[in-house]
């Protein structure tokens, strides 16, 4: 899910030292700032499983300290705690950062200058706990693992009177890529990110503005190769070399129009693609170390075919493997090495096709990672992505014990249809130059559903079809929940403040008012529900909203024991 779960202040609980500043914040959106002495603000608890990817992330901003302080571990962080409810109660497992090191590089120090930003991108760890902290203590309790996880904030020392500012914050629960990408950094923008990849003869590439996907961009045509006149026989261009690490999420796409082919009979191997090819420094000089996509499998499946005839987006979305690599594909042999950069491409196959090919709308974007080591009893399973879609476990790397079975499901995007797994073999090798027998990739399944046996490291692709589509439909937000004791005449804010609500019995004492936002991308009608036990519904109501408008209810209900649990429910 890509749904933002920390948005400031309706995702974070408010408190005396942790007040909403309209007036600084990132790029003009609000910010929390903390001051006083218990400097602390934290987001809702959510739910969690072993083995979920958590993702959080701020921009903040510090004031010089009060009393002096210099120190690199006292500032303002952003902080990540994971709970559960134990046989001791529930309390806290784990937290991070950790002491030491990891606590020093997620802190801002007191007196640093500009917004900074800072953040988590974890696997939940499938480790079963035999203590946790609760009342203040840490007492042992029976095995368990996390199913709950919090975000906080925290401004150190509690001496300091110094300000801290926390804006642009994100958090997301499995997301099916990172958050929305920013434009402005995009690293491979059509037509002006991309050169001839071999020679300085006739151009085989030319720009145009007439086979365009967005109006007012342009596309890059690749021509057919004309032997002995230019030099680029593998109708191949380039962008530049750039620095990767492994643990790097890397994603890319492009939009690809292909007509007819000018050849009778033209293969399923034949057509454009988007691929790119990873290199390291080895000891037999710098080389190519990975392609993707690898033969043959994967290659097959990132072509758009002759006569296609409409525009068709192709997507790479993975991790870069922490793999050491001892092969060129030629078949040298090196001293073994990671990967240390990475270089898009966009070709066409056949080189003699006399048919041309469009790209547009280019996208790369490369987010930072790292990739811990892998204990001892562990297999890593890495889950990529070509095509518009994504997994039950999202896009990334995660570790599981030896022999165990890991059950995935692939998820496409509206408008899309999954296809089949690949499994990467032996392992990850380069692509073949000439499209050869060698197979660098395997089909393992067209079920949506796999169950992967961990008996070694893996390396698992899904490939989804079609090009996503908009959904046009209005979506139901909840804007805030109150509730009236009429008794007294007290109003408690339950949502988004996260007061609890106390109401006399009686007939006719609870008022309830709540509103819903369209976030959607229309306009539309949104309904609103009260549901009581037993899945009653004591109230229901819905209403024609504008988009970016509001609808509001308020309904009466008779408080008619100790504790009533009710629920509100909105939607379209």
């Amino acid at each position: 899910m890509n749904e933002n779960l920390g948005i400031i202040p309706e995702d974070w609980n408010l408190n005396v030292n942790a007040v909403l500043d309209e007036t600084v914040g990132y790029n003009g959106m609000p910010s929390i700032r903390l001051e006083g002495t218990a400097k602390w603000c934290n987001a809702n608890w959510l739910p969690c499983n072993p083995l979920d990817r958590l993702v959080g992330k701020c921009k903040i901003q510090i004031t010089e300290s009060s009393i002096g302080d210099t120190s690199i571990y006292n500032g303002g962080r952003m902080g990540l705690s994971l709970y559960a409810q134990t046989s001791a109660g529930f309390g806290q497992l784990d937290a991070f950062p950790h002491a030491g090191a990891e606590h020093a590089a997620t802190m801002v120090p007191w007196g640093s200058i500009g917004w900074n930003e800072r953040g988590w991108d974890i696997i939940v760890p499938d480790t079963e706990y035999t203590s946790v902290i609760t009342g203040g203590q840490v007492v042992p309790c029976d095995p368990v693992k996390v199913d709950t996880f919090l975000f906080w904030f925290q401004g150190l020392t509690s001496q300091d009177q110094g300000l801290i500012w926390f804006s642009d914050a994100e958090i997301y629960l499995n997301p099916d890529a990172v958050p929305d990408p920013d434009p402005s950094k995009n690293l491979r923008r059509i037509p002006e990110d991309y050169h001839l990849t071999y020679g300085t003869g006739p151009q085989i590439i030319e720009t145009s503005d007439i086979f365009v996907r967005t109006p007012g961009t342009l596309s890059i045509t690749i021509k057919p190769h004309v032997e002995g006149v230019d030099m680029n026989a593998d109708r191949e261009i380039d962008g530049t070399w750039l620095p990767v690490t492994p643990g790097d999420h890397v994603i890319a796409n492009c939009w690809i129009l292909v007509g007819d082919s000018g050849e009778p009979d033209p293969t399923a191997w034949e057509g454009g693609r988007l691929g790119m090819d990873f290199y390291a420094r080895t000891s037999i000089g710098y080389t190519i170390v990975l392609s993707r996509p690898a033969w043959n499998a994967e290659h097959i499946d990132s072509v758009v075919k002759w006569g296609t005839k409409t525009w068709v987006k192709k997507t790479w979305n993975f991790i870069v493997p922490d793999t050491y690599f001892t092969e060129h594909r030629e078949g040298e042999i090196f001293a073994p090495i990671q990967i240390d950069s990475m270089v898009l491409w966009l070709d066409v196959r056949s080189y003699t096709d006399p048919g041309n090919v469009y790209f547009a709308d280019g996208e790369l974007y490369i987010y930072p990672g790292t990739l811990p080591p892998l204990d001892s009893g562990k297999q890593r399973l890495y889950l990529g992505a070509l095509g518009s879609g994504t997994t039950s476990l999202g896009i990334g790397a995660s570790d599981h014990t030896t022999g165990s079975t890991v059950t995935v499901t692939a998820i496409p995007e509206y408008g899309c249809t999954f296809s089949h797994w690949t499994l990467s073999i032996a392992p990850l090798l380069p692509s073949h130059p000439d499209g050869a027998t060698q197979k660098n990739s395997i089909i393992i399944g067209s079920n949506a559903t796999i169950s992967i046996s961990m008996d070694e490291s893996k390396y698992i692709t899904a490939f989804f079809t079609g090009s996503p589509t908009v959904i046009e439909e209005p979506t139901a937000q909840i804007s805030g929940i109150r509730v009236l004791d009429k008794s007294t005449g007290i109003w408690y804010n339950v949502y988004p403040e996260g007061e609890t609500a106390y109401c006399t019995p009686g007939t006719g004492n609870l008022v309830i008012a709540y509103g819903v936002n369209n976030v959607g991308n229309v306009d539309g009608t949104l309904y609103g529900k009260i549901i009581g036990p037993g899945g009653v519904i004591l109230h229901s109501g819905s209403a024609w909203v504008p988009l970016g408008g509001a609808a509001s209810w308020e309904v009466t209900l008779d408080m008619i024991a100790q504790i009533l649990n009710l629920t509100v429910e909105v939607g379209h």
